[in-house]
């Protein structure tokens, strides 16, 4: 099986459009419209697969959504059959079994399709910013339509009784992805 990654490839997409543009700006234009066009057909051609496999085999679009190029074109298209803030626990759960013997935890302050807010927790100082990178990169992987992945290290709890600031406007989402109030 043929493996292609698909932010990879939009970048090269992207790259040579550039090209095009510079050296004749109204092919450049004509290029633009015509992959717009292409990617507008494939994402209304896999938004029918889906409604067809939904409908035949509900219980195989879990496995459809895990497939790497498939989250990766199914991201692109906005039509990923699990919800954003399932897929970031999801890729939480791979990257735990490296902090949990470092006594370290990552908490999901917010997702949103620009950016997703987790504190690491348990672990500061030397070694926090491998293990921060390695969130990253675990979120990154399996959520690659999320734009940006913020990593914050917790704060040690104020000895003046003040509370933190960054602790006034987030709002958790908890381990099966509700809000905690």
């Amino acid at each position: 099986m043929t493996t292609i990654d698909v932010d990879a490839t939009g970048r090269r997409v992207e790259a040579l459009l550039d090209v095009i543009a510079a050296t004749e700006p109204a092919a450049g234009t004509a290029a633009e419209q015509l992959v717009g066009e292409l990617v507008g057909m494939y994402g209304a051609a896999l938004e029918r697969l889906l409604d067809v496999l939904a409908e035949a085999a509900p219980d195989r679009l879990a496995t459809v959504g895990a497939d790497p190029l498939l989250t990766g074109l199914l991201a692109l298209h906005d039509l990923h059959p699990t919800a954003l803030v399932h897929r970031v626990q999801a890729a939480l759960e791979e990257v735990r079994p490296l902090l949990e013997p470092r006594g370290a935890d990552v908490v999901v302050l917010g997702v949103g399709a620009d950016v997703v807010r987790l504190r690491l927790e348990g672990i500061t100082g030397c070694g926090a910013e491998g293990l921060e990178q390695a969130v990253q990169d675990a979120v990154a992987a399996g959520v690659p339509d999320v734009g940006h992945v913020e990593v914050t290290q917790a704060t040690a709890p104020s000895t003046n009784g003040l509370i933190h600031p960054d602790t006034l406007f987030v709002r958790p989402v908890g381990r099966l992805g509700s809000v905690v109030s």
